[in-house]
């Protein structure tokens, strides 16, 4: 027995592999266009040995990207942070002024 979306994915698929010039159209609507470049960007993972059935691969590869990027975050100052520290620093520095300037005897009466 065969379901509905199991019948409609096979007629995509023959038309797919039909000879019908207008075959993406009919299957991808106006998405068609970005086939080729998709069916590029495929051939490519192929070349860098991607396999995409391999589905733990691709798990593992997320997973090390986002374990690094995380790392570099907790690694790298934030510019908030920066910022924080640089107002900080020109309070410090405007209280030490001051504090001096209070601390000089007055010379000029």
């Amino acid at each position: 027995r065969k379901t509905k979306a199991h019948l409609n994915r096979e007629a995509l698929v023959g038309t797919l592999r039909s000879d019908d010039p207008d075959r993406l159209t009919k299957v991808f609507g106006e998405r068609a266009g970005l086939f080729e470049g998709f069916m590029e960007k495929a051939a490519e993972r192929k070349r860098n040995g991607i396999n995409p059935d391999d589905h733990r691969a691709s798990r593992r590869r997320k997973a090390d990207r986002n374990e690094k990027e995380e790392c570099e975050r907790e690694n790298a100052p934030e510019e908030h942070d920066m910022a924080i520290d640089k107002d900080e620093e020109k309070e410090t520095s405007d209280m030490e002024a001051h504090n001096e300037y209070e601390q000089e005897e007055p010379d000029q009466e």
